[in-house]
């Protein structure tokens, strides 16, 4: 781990380097040739589990529960959720659900008001940190029973009218594609020496988080780069060994899973069968694995620049400590997937493949986002530049941080405090996008990243 510190560290000073070509770089639109509309892979019929990280952009309900019902107000926000409706989680796993006849889980351990690294200064130290969710996921997988919370663990199957609501609103470019859209990664399929059997299966992992690292800054604290500094590398590196931790414990499952296979094809030396299974000298490397394929995603920062929420004097500075963090972390994805003999990286999950059962890929939300923004008319938004829930009397308190600022609208916001047409908004609140933006600009982008066929 302390070479993972000290390639962090060169990660964060090569980005001051390169920081404005980062800060250019927009997301184009894909040709209809290069886009994921052309891809006919779509979610297959096989079980598939997706297990979220992240925070208040992720949470569907666990800081609502935390809270006994008090954060989010649910005067203003939707179930538990920091938006005007369903967020992305939720539009995403009914996503892979279309035209699936199996049940889609989500694991979902994200909090409103996470952050990558624990006791962060001025945030709550009861809500669970990034490395504190993890070791939620993995205590599930090592106890019998253990789950996060009722509204974190739902099958996709379920069905809202919210959900069915933007069903066919959608933005395209010139060519016809789908706007603001990457072309879509390489399906991972079995290759002859992979070792998962054939099972269609699949795990998706999302990270997304480290908002709140930044966020949690005073105003006046971003006058100080040794601060914003100490603040970009520390949210990296708790990010990058999260990352590490769940690529030790998905790799030792497999290993584990492996053994007890082969346990199983072991002579029984009471058996006089010569029909009895056996395992000959030399073939415990050959042992065909059955089981789900796991594809780890770190998405990467939002450009929190935008958001409604930061104040003018420091958006440049945001936007600096935003693209810095986000070129160490695509830097430290490399080593890990050495490290753990995983696929992906540029080209999707195919990319430098090593087995077929494990891959570890960075998605751009910043790009997709900062693409959006600049599209809105398009994707049908009347106002972008504006939000819909205002208290003005938390919101205009000085001295202190973004997120305390928005913690308080999102305790006390109530009906009175929403505009009469979200579905017009880019944002709901000052920081977080309403219910349809999440869909359009979130969820689909990823989706068809993915490979899955949108219905």
């Amino acid at each position: 781990m302390a070479l993972l510190l000290r390639l962090l560290l060169l990660a964060s000073a090569l980005a001051i380097a390169v920081l404005p070509a980062a800060l250019s770089r927009n997301l184009h639109s894909a040709t209809q040739d290069g886009s994921a509309a052309g891809s006919t892979a779509g979610p297959s019929s096989a079980t598939k589990t997706i297990v979220v990280l992240g925070d208040s952009l992720s949470d569907t309900g666990n800081l609502f529960n935390q809270t006994r019902g008090v954060v989010p107000n649910p005067g203003a926000y939707w179930r538990g959720r920091f938006s005007s409706g369903p967020n992305w989680v939720d539009h995403l796993a009914q996503i892979a659900n279309t035209g699936s006849n199996a049940s889609v889980t989500v694991l979902n351990y994200a909090y409103g008001g996470a952050t990558a690294c624990a006791n962060v200064p001025g945030t709550s130290r009861t809500i669970p940190s990034l490395s504190e969710q993890l070791n939620m996921f993995l205590a599930r997988e090592t106890t019998e029973g253990a789950s996060p919370s009722a509204a974190a663990t739902f099958a996709a199957s379920t069905r809202t009218s919210r959900l069915k609501l933007y069903k066919g609103r959608s933005a395209a470019d010139s060519d016809g594609g789908p706007l603001c859209q990457m072309p879509a990664w390489p399906q991972a399929k079995p290759s002859a020496d992979s070792d998962d059997g054939g099972d269609d299966s699949e795990r998706l992992f999302v990270v997304f988080v480290g908002h709140n690292d930044l966020l949690s800054l005073h105003d006046s604290e971003w006058n100080d780069p040794r601060v914003v500094q100490a603040a970009v590398t520390n949210m990296t590196y708790c990010i990058v060994d999260v990352l590490d931790r769940l690529m030790a414990s998905l790799t030792q499952q497999r290993q584990q899973q492996k053994a007890r296979q082969q346990y199983q094809l072991l002579p029984d030396a009471d058996s006089d069968d010569p029909s009895s299974p056996f395992l000959a000298a030399g073939d415990a490397d050959t042992v065909t694995l059955t089981g789900p394929r796991d594809r780890v995603v770190l998405w990467n920062l939002a450009p929190l620049e935008t958001a409604p929420a930061v104040p003018d004097a420091i958006r440049p500075k945001v936007a600096t400590a935003v693209a810095t963090a986000n070129l160490a972390l695509e830097a430290m994805l490399t080593p890990l997937r050495a490290r753990y003999g995983a696929s992906g990286g540029p080209g999707g999950p195919n990319a430098g493949r090593d087995n077929g059962w494990l891959s570890l890929d960075l998605y751009d939300i910043h790009g997709t986002c900062f693409c959006a923004q600049h599209h809105t008319a398009k994707y049908g938004f009347r106002n972008a530049s504006q939000y819909c829930v205002h208290v003005d009397r938390v919101e205009d308190v000085d001295g202190i941080s973004v997120a305390a600022r928005l913690t308080r609208v999102s305790a006390v916001a109530q009906r009175d405090n929403v505009c009469s047409r979200p579905e017009d908004c880019l944002w709901y609140d000052s920081l977080h996008p309403t219910s349809l933006a999440q869909r359009l600009a979130f969820a689909e982008p990823f989706a068809r990243q993915l490979g899955w066929q949108l219905g």
